[in-house]
């Protein structure tokens, strides 16, 4: 089995969920605890401020306000794109 390009497999998660909201516009909202992220953000804090910065504010906008809120704002959505290639470009600048 041939590895893929982790920058390049993020980046077609992003475009996987922009087609995804462009069709079909709905968020799943079920109710279930919000997954922790704790161990990774220490992790990131130890390597990379900035990059920590983007993770704290996409987590926030992508998988709260989007994904467990249920924001369905094109502003919103607008703005968790914009963050996650932020997080994908600072990563591949550290590789």
């Amino acid at each position: 089995m041939e590895k893929q390009n982790p920058i390049e497999e993020a980046e077609r998660y992003v475009e996987n969920a922009k087609s995804t909201l462009r069709t079909n516009g709905e968020l799943d909202t079920e109710t279930r605890p919000h997954p922790d992220i704790k161990d990774y953000k220490e992790a990131i804090a130890q390597r990379d401020k900035k990059l920590l910065q983007f993770v704290n504010a996409g987590y926030d906008t992508m998988h709260i306000t989007m994904g467990y809120d249920g924001n369905q704002s094109k502003n919103v959505c607008d703005e968790g794109v914009r963050l996650a290639n932020n997080i994908i470009k600072r990563c591949a600048a550290m590789m």
